[in-house]
């Protein structure tokens, strides 16, 4: 049974080199295997995420996020939901594609960072985002993000 997990996991066809990958010491308890399913519960809300975005549908993307989710720049979340959904919408097309997530995880809360690479038809750009989830009924949301 396995019962630790590294924090780092390869997009798929990637391959890592066990001297390349770092996970650092830590003194919380090791992830058992109801934490792995928790992670992977929370890889699928990732993917969900992404998907929403790339699909243009906002409905599923904004269900994504808390309730209570930190907006950027003190907005209230309904102006940011209601900003994000005409930035979404006005677009043709969204490519999204997430690489190298490190999981940080732990009562209910949990963070992923990765590298993001997101293309419309105007921008391309490549940055480091991440997300602050929270389990809100059962459910996977996001709290707060960042990006660098």
């Amino acid at each position: 049974t396995e019962t630790q997990r590294s924090t780092y996991m390869p997009l798929l066809g990637q391959t890592t080199h066990p001297a390349a990958t770092h996970v650092p010491k830590t003194t919380e308890p090791p992830i058992l295997v109801a934490g792995a399913a928790t992670q992977a519960s929370l890889e699928q809300a990732l993917q969900d995420w992404s998907q929403a975005w790339q699909q243009k549908n906002v409905s599923a993307y904004l269900a994504m996020y808390a309730t209570d989710f930190e907006a950027p720049k003190r907005m209230s979340r309904q102006s940011w939901a209601a900003l994000r959904s005409q930035r979404i919408r006005s677009k043709q097309r969204i490519q999204h594609e997430i690489r190298g997530l490190k999981f940080s995880l732990g009562n209910g809360l949990a963070s992923v960072q990765f590298e993001q690479l997101y293309a419309d038809e105007r921008l391309q750009q490549t940055d480091i985002k991440t997300l602050y989830w929270v389990m809100q009924q059962g459910q996977w949301r996001i709290s707060r993000e960042t990006t660098h």
